[in-house]
């Protein structure tokens, strides 16, 4: 089918070409009469604005880039999905972008991204991103949103407070009175989160007088759910040999759901004698009934909209350092 062009609508209004182009983008040298009408005949005839050309003429994309490590992860997709609930009434639309659980290719996408120079803003989503790649975007002036990876003094940092997620998990284990915690975690080198739910919760810990070394720490650097349910079915093993009796999830409700699963099989009570924690509230931690630390990631995704898409209008970008509160869920574990 051949594309309707501006040229197409002008021959059938009978209108000049630049009059419909005008109309197009409510020119006021153009009477509401004659909008109307284009319009109408927009309607009629199908025409899509070929936005690669109004872009390159008013060097304006109305895309928002985001980039994500990987669209498998439910983590990634609750954010978006923020995202998206806050672009319902946005001129901008949104390019996804992924690393392909690749850590140091985010860094290599995030180079590209703003190269090719196709969206007005970009929103990076968990990946802590080396100091050269941030300076390349201040440099270009291309408005950049950093989600949950740490913060610095310069640019726009949103971030669940991964370190109160760690003291949630501590605390709730201590009220139930247990001795010998452990704490399975991803990638601490690459993924902040991780590193900060970490500190948390050893610190809330060692206020309590269980010093860190006698905490039980494991790290995985898997990311995919079906990796995840293994990394925590293995690690809850190992720690349950330890002698461990509480287990936070720090990796995640599938984490959890791994843990839960050993447990289950082997016959150990939860959580009489091991109780597990895990973090997200996802729905596995819900059917499961699966105590875990909520992060508000659906509203986070759209504050990282809201900036990028107020940055993106006036082609700067301010220094923002935000914090969301996590909260525990109890349940059954």
């Amino acid at each position: 089918m051949k594309r309707v062009t501006i040229k197409d609508i002008a021959r059938e209004l009978g209108l000049a070409y630049s009059t419909v182009s005008m109309a197009i983008n409510d020119d006021k040298e153009i009477s509401l009469k004659t909008k109307q009408k284009v319009k109408k005949a927009i309607q009629k005839m199908g025409y899509v604005p070929n936005q690669t050309a109004r872009s390159l003429v008013k060097g304006r994309t109305h895309h928002i880039s985001v980039v994500t490590l990987g669209l498998f992860s439910l983590y990634e997709m609750y954010i978006v999905r923020g995202i998206e609930q806050r672009m319902k009434n946005s001129r901008y639309d949104i390019i996804l972008r992924s690393a392909r659980y690749d850590w140091s290719e985010a860094q290599n996408e995030m180079i590209k991204v703003l190269h090719e120079r196709a969206s007005d803003a970009v929103i990076i989503i968990g990946v802590k991103l080396i100091q050269e790649v941030i300076d390349e975007y201040e440099k270009a002036k291309m408005p950049l949103i950093i989600i949950d990876a740490g913060a610095s003094k310069k640019g726009c940092y949103l971030n669940i407070d991964n370190h109160e997620c760690g003291r949630l998990a501590a605390e709730r284990f201590i009220k139930m009175g247990k001795k010998k915690p452990a704490v399975l975690l991803g990638n601490t080198e690459y993924a902040f989160s991780q590193s900060e739910r970490k500190k948390g919760f050893l610190s809330a810990l060692s206020k309590k007088g269980i010093k860190s070394e006698n905490v039980l720490v494991s790290e995985s650097p898997v990311y995919l759910p079906e990796d995840l349910k293994l990394s925590g079915y293995e690690g809850a093993k190992k720690m349950a040999k330890k002698g461990a009796d509480c287990i936070y999830c720090a990796s995640g409700d599938f984490t959890a759901m791994g843990a839960y699963k050993y447990c289950v099989e082997k016959g150990i009570k939860i959580p009489g004698e091991i109780s597990i924690i895990g973090t997200d509230d996802f729905d596995v931690a819900d059917a499961l009934e699966i105590t875990t630390i909520k992060q508000p990631l659906i509203k986070m995704g759209e504050r990282a909209f809201e900036l990028a898409e107020n940055f993106a209008d006036i082609c700067s970008v301010e220094n923002i350092d935000e914090y969301f509160a996590p909260e525990i869920i109890l349940r059954k574990t």
